[in-house]
């Protein structure tokens, strides 16, 4: 794998290692203190108000990525006209929030909200945006420097205001102010690391860069749509935060996965922008090793979830989350075609076919109304986990067709056979233990050590890939 790639990957390795546990914990933790009504509301508030962020992003920042990554001599012209649009556009997005509020007839405490969580959507939007010149110059050491500040300070503040009097309002308020404080760190750390940078608002080339974001924005809206939509959806069908709060313990979990295949790909964005043109068969090798890797995770999680979600819904929620268990059960099944999603969206935008991505999007965002308007009638918040696991496969397949195209092939089938064998052996023993009745934690351990033993064995993972990523981690 190329150095650069992997030297990013660690940085970001890095910053995970230390967050997402605690991560873990802390959404865990604050769903089953707030409640299922409460959590409904919070995860209602901030799905219906990411709807509005593409009025924000309008799909520049992987327009920026791609392209200033080829050109650093440009990023003064993105930086200037996107952060001025962006600017403009908040005050836009924030008066049609107060309409919301004022005209709406959502309870106090969902307008409140609402209010609340803006805030922390708008400085959510400035981080990415933020982040973006880091990945477009490989400086990914300092957006693993921002996740850390981001996750530690909401943390922190998010838990201290759990505790406070205002319970969900406070949750809220640490949620937006952990963010401002990381947006303000981010940005004092873009400027110092980055020596040409001069913040100079203009909107001259604002009108050229939305034409060729278009594509990107166009691939937002669609997964936005999908992603968020349901949360809103079910609010609006069945009116009842408790479904949302149901669904939303669930779909959380899939939230916080999605970080491993987006730390995983970050770096092979600007990698691929950068050298597909020049070196093809090594842009394929870094995705390939990338997409083994994504398999190798995603697939023993699934299992072992799938199997046992009972328990596993019992360990990880309070009983007034018993009723999720069965969403979680069908959830579970999205992180496969997910993980995969990920790589093949960021190769098809890295190649200059986001157009082709935007297509796939498109066609299952459609899908994914119709199913979810029909499901969540009959079967209320099942009826959303359904349809995300449907959608999610269709952009699967739907993006190997193109990237087959555009890209090219995989050399996978020595490694896809192989995997297939420690699958099926790791259902086996998945069930069996299951079956004994063993202990959790002992079966999850015992599943886990099984599974490392398998893969070293049949060489899906050798040691030299360990100690070639060891060095490259320690590496200064």
């Amino acid at each position: 794998m190329d150095s650069r790639v992997l030297k990013n990957l660690s940085w970001l390795v890095i910053a995970n290692i230390f967050t997402k546990p605690l991560w873990f914990v802390f959404v865990i933790y604050s769903a089953n203190i707030l409640g299922v009504n409460d959590f409904g509301i919070y995860t209602f508030s901030i799905s219906f108000l990411f709807m509005f962020s593409m009025l924000l992003d309008m799909g520049l920042e992987q327009l920026l990525v791609r392209d200033v990554a080829k050109n650093k001599d440009s990023i003064n012209i993105y930086f200037n006209n996107a952060i001025t649009y962006k600017f403009l556009a908040s005050i836009l997005v924030f008066i049609i929030v107060l309409m919301i509020i004022y005209f709406s007839d959502y309870s106090e405490k969902i307008k409140i909200s609402l209010l609340i969580i803006f805030f922390f959507v708008f400085s959510t939007s400035f981080i990415t945006f933020l982040r973006a010149f880091f990945r477009a110059y490989e400086k990914i050491k300092y957006e693993s420097y921002s996740i850390l500040i981001e996750k530690l300070g909401i943390i922190l503040l998010a838990t201290i205001g759990l505790f406070t009097g205002l319970k969900l309002y406070g949750f809220l308020l640490g949620l937006a102010i952990g963010n401002f404080i990381c947006l303000i760190v981010s940005g004092l750390l873009l400027f110092k690391k980055i020596d040409n940078l001069v913040f100079k608002p203009q909107l001259n080339k604002i009108k050229l860069l939305l034409k060729n974001a278009l594509p990107f924005l166009i691939a937002d809206i669609f997964i936005i749509i999908m992603y968020r939509f349901s949360s809103v959806l079910i609010m609006f069908i069945t009116g009842n935060e408790e479904q949302v709060g149901l669904y939303n313990s669930s779909y959380r979990l899939i939230e916080m996965y999605l970080a491993f295949p987006m730390m995983m790909v970050t770096p092979v964005y600007p990698f691929i922008s950068r050298s597909f043109h020049e070196n093809k068969e090594q842009s394929i090798d870094v995705a390939s090793k990338i997409l083994k890797i994504l398999l190798l995770v995603s697939f023993p999680i699934t299992i072992v979830v799938f199997f046992d979600y009972i328990r596993v819904n019992q360990f990880l929620f309070t009983k007034q989350y018993i009723d999720a268990a069965n969403g979680l059960k069908i959830i579970i099944l999205t992180i496969i075609p997910l993980s995969i999603n990920v790589l093949f969206g960021t190769i098809l935008a890295a190649i200059n076919r986001q157009k082709e991505a935007a297509f796939s999007v498109g066609i299952c965002m459609g899908i994914n109304i119709i199913l979810n308007f029909i499901l969540i009638s009959i079967f209320q918040y099942i009826g959303a986990a359904i349809t995300l696991v449907i959608s999610e496969s269709l952009i699967t397949l739907m993006y190997y067709l193109f990237v087959k195209k555009y890209f090219g092939n995989f050399n996978m089938s020595m490694f896809l056979k192989k995997f297939i064998l420690v699958v099926t052996l790791l259902i086996a023993i998945t069930i069996f233990l299951i079956s004994i009745n063993l202990n959790l934690i002992i079966s999850l351990t015992f599943i886990f050590l099984f599974y490392l033993f398998i893969i070293f064995l049949l060489k899906l993972v050798k040691k030299e890939q360990i100690k070639e990523y060891y060095k490259m981690l320690i590496s200064k």
